[in-house]
């Protein structure tokens, strides 16, 4: 009789999360950043740099934008976050559920507004 081949454990690598703003635009078509609650994405296999246009395994940094996918579609987000979650069966199951980043770019908002309100919840919050 043949033996059963054992299964070999699968490699699991640690999930990268984002946490980021919206930009939300006000009736007068002015950007504003909504700084009441920090929302959270991962950064999938498929998730590209909009200014290589290609594929990207490094987390962005932060006061950049990303475009990620929310309930009410594909939107834009500044981020104020980033880390790793762990590797371990619990930890990947609680970041399962979170929705992936479509794009991630180099370059933060190029609206005063928006980099004024950032860098007042950055000081604020005392994340820089």
């Amino acid at each position: 009789m043949r033996e059963k081949k054992k299964a070999t454990p699968k490699q699991v690598m640690p999930t990268q999360i984002i946490g980021a703003l919206h930009i939300n635009v006000d009736d007068n078509g002015q950007q504003h950043l909504n700084t009441e609650k920090i929302f959270y994405w991962r950064m999938g296999m498929y998730t590209k740099n909009a200014t290589t246009g290609k594929k990207t395994a490094t987390l962005p940094a932060l006061g950049t934008i990303a475009s990620v996918f929310t309930q009410f579609g594909r939107q834009d987000v500044m981020v104020v976050q980033t880390f790793e979650s762990g590797v371990d069966a619990a930890s990947q199951t609680q970041v399962s559920h979170l929705r992936r980043v479509f794009t991630t770019s180099d370059e933060g908002s190029t609206d005063q507004i928006v980099q004024h309100e950032y860098e007042a919840y950055m000081l604020k919050n005392h994340l820089k």
